[in-house]
């Protein structure tokens, strides 16, 4: 691991949304995850800059939502994937094609995180992950004091 320290959060998102770039312009295909919340939006900004408008071509890569809110889905303000919509998939110009989500109404949300693990198992493995630590402390919505047997 290389760690990097930066002059400001303008260099923090550079610095971000070139490492996730690279991977996203990689010859082969990538499995990206990224988290919402505020600290990623400078990065997603300079991100979809890049990608709006561009075609396909060049592009190898498949976002695997981090999170969802219970209930919640993309049409929902205030969802992660609402935020990643708006932020990053839209503005970059993302194909639906590109975006593996966790279906939070699903009636059965056992077999949801099931079906997420068998697809970053048949397609994986991850090829960077971008977490952040929440102000409570939580990281990817796994709040302080939950069980990391938890499924």
């Amino acid at each position: 691991m290389e760690i990097k320290i930066v002059k400001d959060y303008d260099a923090l998102s550079e610095v971000l949304a070139d490492e996730v770039l690279s991977y996203m312009m990689s010859s082969s295909e990538k499995l990206i995850c990224l988290p919402s919340g505020d600290t990623p939006l400078g990065a997603f900004k300079v991100i979809a800059e890049s990608l709006a408008g561009k075609e396909e071509e060049g592009l190898s890569f498949k976002l695997v939502g981090l999170d969802e809110w219970v209930g919640m889905g993309r049409e929902t303000e205030g969802s992660c994937q609402f935020y990643m919509n708006e932020y990053l998939y839209k503005p970059g110009s993302m194909a639906d094609s590109r975006i593996v989500e966790f279906n939070a109404r699903a009636e059965n949300l056992e077999a949801e995180a099931v079906k997420m693990d068998r697809y970053v198992n048949e397609n994986g493995p991850l090829d960077i992950v971008v977490l952040g630590i929440g102000m409570n402390g939580h990281l990817g919505l796994n709040e302080p004091g939950t069980s990391f047997e938890s499924y």
